[in-house]
């Protein structure tokens, strides 16, 4: 029986034998994520990115392949991702770590 302590994981495929995975995100990591100060300045066609990349350095737990160059994840290394995978990431990501199942129903439902 899991817990709530138990945080739910996603592994997303990257291609080319990569794989990145991601947890849902705590309270607390949601916290660091709202006041990220980051996410309030610059261009406003970058905010969904600089989001998605708040998100990515709390809730990347795990990656594989040989992409990776034998690197673990560490908070540097998440850094020094390249922006394409940041961007290939992104959305999936970002649903799955921040909306609860209820919340994604709800975002998808018919609404006329």
């Amino acid at each position: 029986m899991s817990t709530f302590w138990d945080l739910p994981t996603k592994t997303i495929d990257l291609g080319d034998g990569n794989t990145v995975t991601v947890r849902k995100l705590t309270f607390a990591d949601a916290q660091k994520v709202w006041g990220d100060k980051s996410l309030y300045e610059g261009p406003s066609e970058t905010a969904a990115t600089r989001y998605a990349a708040a998100v990515l350095r709390l809730a990347i737990s795990a990656w594989a392949g040989p992409g990776f160059e034998g690197r673990g994840v560490s908070p540097e290394h998440i850094d020094a991702l390249p922006m394409s995978i940041i961007n290939q990431l992104g959305s999936e990501a970002v649903e799955f770590c921040m909306l609860s199942d209820d919340e994604k129903k709800a975002s998808t439902a018919d609404t006329k």
